[in-house]
């Protein structure tokens, strides 16, 4: 089960779906939902972020 996120009233709920939901079952936004990632993704997202922007510095 994976938790997803509505990123326009912040409705959190899981999922069992195979394919991720496309409409918040609270608002009902279209297109407004998102997987919830873990604190560790969003560090690696963020180490990620950060060697690109050092690797465009560099190649100036």
């Amino acid at each position: 089960m994976a938790i997803y996120q509505c990123n326009r009233c912040n409705y959190k709920f899981e999922s069992s779906a195979e394919k991720a939901p496309k409409v918040c079952p609270y608002c009902s936004e279209a297109g407004s939902v998102s997987k919830e990632r873990s604190a560790e993704q969003l560090l690696e997202s963020i180490d990620e972020a950060e060697e690109s922007r050092e690797n465009r510095f560099k190649k100036r």
